[in-house]
């Protein structure tokens, strides 16, 4: 059991269960299943219908934008948040610009984005020799844009290694010529404090620099409004839609390649602007997912893995099985009921192996010492004394005790 426990201890002090334990946590959002979005968000799409509908390539001309965004402020929306990177002159002449930035200050209320990016240049020199250069950019909106804005955020979404999002950021640094780094709050950051200042009950601000993201469902759990409703003649029928309503405007369609996999999208078909979504709706409920601190999972495995051991050590193998798995239906149950009803997330993995382990190896231990115990003893003693024997062997009455017998010497022929 200590040896498990040591095991145990190693692996999880090195981040060895770290590349399992988000397979845990997709398994406890499964079990809890989705849940109706509470804050008023919702999405208009670019998506494939648009494309069809309005018969034109992207990036679409920005008095087309100018036009989506002057019909959702008038119907007094709390804020817009725009997921197009703008950091570039429009195809269309300076007028284009020019109606887009009129439109953005007319609305008073909404963020632009920008996109961190590393920007790598190696070199080679004439000696053969490879140089480089490392910068880091940020795609800026264009003056004429960001001038009339409410804000500027960065919008980056960081998949984990197994290239799924859980986390949101809350505040990431940007490059400054002046200051080397400054820290900005992102695009959901923003919304939450537009929302805050249009009076909307929301949680503060965590200090933290990411949150995990208490992700409601998959694709299409907000309300998706195609982009193309809002700037047609359809925009009468959904006329008073975005009233005291959070807008978001992304695209949606694959083709644009903005779509990541998630929880509930396992596949990676979640549109970047649902998963500001579901971040939003975390920021304003403040019921991120907590992570139980990796100090405190590990010593949970570490005590598992000596319980394992004791299982055996006083039930026998058997009965400590039963018992094994008993306490990890238990534990599962427990770690499932912190997710749903307290959005604690207990690392599973480390906690489960442990338990095994302990058990596993004091049933190997002891059935390789039982048949050493028997290969010694099996030259004396018939197979029936034998057994019974192997079965005594943990229990005391084979240990020395000074006894008063009589010994009878006989030799019968």
């Amino acid at each position: 059991g200590s040896g498990a426990a040591l095991c145990v201890a190693a692996r999880a002090l090195t981040g060895s269960f770290e590349r399992w334990e988000p397979l845990w946590l997709a398994q406890l959002f499964e079990l809890r299943g989705a849940r109706p979005p509470t804050a008023p968000i919702v999405i208009v799409s670019i998506d494939e219908s648009t494309f069809q509908e309005l018969n034109l390539p992207w990036p679409f001309p920005r008095a087309l934008h100018a036009k989506l965004i002057d019909r959702i402020s008038a119907d007094g929306p709390i804020a817009i948040g725009v997921d197009v990177i703008f950091d570039s002159p429009s195809m269309f002449g300076p007028k284009d610009d020019e109606a887009l930035g009129a439109a953005i200050a007319r609305a008073g209320n909404v963020v632009l984005v920008a996109a961190g990016a590393q920007d790598d240049q190696p070199l080679i020199a004439r000696d053969g020799r490879v140089t480089g250069v490392e910068r880091e950019v940020s795609n800026l909106p264009l003056p004429v844009l960001r001038q009339g804005a409410a804000a500027v955020a960065p919008i980056n979404l960081i998949p984990d290694p197994d290239g799924h999002v859980r986390r949101a950021p809350v505040r990431i640094a940007v490059p400054d010529p002046q200051k080397g780094y400054e820290w900005w709050l992102t695009l959901d950051a923003r919304l939450h404090q537009q929302a805050e200042k249009a009076g909307l009950p929301v949680k503060p601000l965590p200090d933290a620099r990411d949150v995990l993201i208490n992700f409601r469902g998959g694709p299409r759990t907000f309300q998706w409004v195609p982009y193309y409703r809002v700037v047609t003649d359809d925009f009468k029928e959904i006329k008073g839609l975005f009233r005291g309503k959070i807008v978001l405007i992304g695209a949606t369609s694959e083709v644009q390649h903005d779509v990541f996999a998630t929880a509930f999208a396992g596949a990676g078909t979640m549109p970047g602007v649902e998963i500001h979504a579901n971040a939003l709706e975390t920021l304003i409920r403040g019921d991120s997912i907590r992570a139980v601190p990796r100090a405190v999972s590990t010593a949970l495995a570490i005590v598992c893995a000596l319980v394992g051991s004791l299982l055996v050590v006083r039930l026998q193998a058997f009965r400590g099985l039963l018992i094994t798995l008993a306490v990890l239906v238990v534990s599962g149950l427990a770690a499932y009921a912190g997710f749903r009803y307290g959005d604690f997330w207990l690392r599973g993995v480390g906690c489960t192996v442990g338990l095994l382990l302990g058990y596993g190896a004091t049933v190997v231990e002891n059935f390789v010492s039982a048949q050493l115990y028997k290969r010694r003893l099996s030259p004396f003693f018939s197979p029936d004394v034998l057994r019974a024997l192997v079965r005594a062997r943990d229990v005391e009455s084979l240990g020395p005790r000074r006894r008063v017998a009589t010994v009878l010497f006989s030799d019968i022929r």
